[in-house]
């Protein structure tokens, strides 16, 4: 999908809600990640900034994960592009 020039939209407050699952490919996207909403309990992009990086912190145990993406050879490049 990536190398096709496509990229991801995430939706971790809908995924949470729905149960299904956590994003666990930030690294296979190179950083084409989008973040949206659309949940029919509250719609609210600060709210799925929150439950994203929570999601992360639970999957892989450690805090700050989207500081850095690995692939695109700078440091906070990710974090710069959701901002």
């Amino acid at each position: 999908l990536v190398a096709s020039g496509g990229g991801v939209c995430v939706c971790p407050l809908t995924e949470a809600a729905l149960g299904d699952g956590v994003f666990a490919s930030l690294e296979a996207t190179a950083g084409a990640v989008s973040l949206g909403t659309d949940c029919n309990a509250r719609i609210d992009m600060i709210e799925e900034m929150r439950w994203l990086e929570y999601s992360q912190r639970l999957e892989r145990g450690r805090r700050g994960v989207f500081s850095s993406v690995a692939g695109k050879g700078d440091e906070g490049f990710l974090a710069r592009q959701l901002l």
